[in-house]
This record gives C-alpha cells, structure tokens and sequence, in this order.
C-alpha cells in the first residue's frame, strides 16, 4: 500500500559485470504498452554497447553546459551592448582625459545611447552609425563630426580593452563638415 509500481529495464553493457536497473517510469504515466516499447529502445542501446544510465547522464550535463552557454552569452550580449560599454568608456575617460568626460558622457547620453544603446558594439553596422547620424540637425556638422569621433572613440577603446576581433567603425568615413 505505502509503495508504487514501477517499470524497469534490466540489463549489462556487453553481457558482462553486475546488472543494472534503468527505471523506465511509474505505472499509471506509463502504460504496459508504452514501457515494452521504451524497452525495447533501451535494449537497441545496449546491443549496441551503450549504457543507457550513462548516456542518460551525458545527454543531461550536455544540456546544462548548452545552457549555461546560452546563459553565458546572453550575460556577454548584455554587458557588451553600447549604451553598457559607454559606461565604462566614461570611466575609463575620466581616469585618462578628464578634461573630455563632459563632452563625451553628453555626446553619449543624448546622441548616441537612445539610437543605439541596445545594440551589441560587436554587431554595430554601418546602417546604426547612420542611424544615429540621421537624427542628428544637418544645419549641426560640428556635432555630427563630434558625434562620430566619440563612437569612434569608444569602439577603438573597446576594441583593445575588451580584445574585441574587430572594430565596428573601421573604414567608416567621418561625416563632411
């Protein structure tokens, strides 16, 4: 009464060594039906020389390093994102140009961060620099220019602080003035 019925696959990897128990599942999520076909699945494994309990267990720590990879690049995705990085391109300015912080955290706030602060530095294209270039006012070319050589600037700064493979903005011409 205090117990449940179960279904089992017993067998051994290559007839030899102890047998080993594989619970297929409990009788009632299982039908009879359903627990032959499964073992008969499990014993294709075992003709084959496959233990079922360890490939099991390599399916399931398969699955964890996929997802902590996918955690992993999606943590990386976050922190590399524009508006992220400007952040620490604020700082790093403070410590080696302080006299540059204003200009840049305000070109950085106002211009560039509301365009393409989402945006993966990794994966910033052309059609994003123009993006952010298209809102700026055209009677402005010193603020475009300015603009621009700030993005420019902090993708160079990434590219060597971070060991990025490439910068974003290289080969991009600067706006006329």
């Amino acid at each position: 009464p205090a117990g449940r019925k179960v279904y089992l696959f017993q067998y051994r990897v290559k007839g030899r060594g102890t047998p080993r128990r594989y619970t297929i599942g409990v009788h009632g999520s299982f039908t009879p039906d359903q627990a032959r076909s499964r073992a008969e699945d499990l014993a294709k494994l075992v003709a084959a020389g496959i233990d079922p309990i360890e490939a099991e267990r390599d399916a399931d720590e398969i699955k964890e390093r996929n997802e902590q990879d996918r955690r992993a690049a999606e943590r990386l995705a976050n922190e590399m994102r524009v508006d992220q990085l400007g952040l620490k391109f604020l700082d790093h300015i403070k410590a080696t140009s302080p006299a540059s912080y204003d200009f840049c955290e305000g070109i950085l706030r106002l211009h560039v961060s509301p365009q393409s602060g989402a945006t993966p530095l990794p994966s910033l294209s052309r059609e994003d620099v123009g993006r952010v270039m298209a809102r700026l006012p055209a009677n402005k070319p010193a603020l475009r220019r300015n603009s621009f050589a700030v993005m420019r600037w902090l993708c160079a700064w990434a590219t060597d602080a971070l060991a990025l493979s490439a910068n974003p903005m290289l080969g991009m011409k600067a706006p006329p003035t």
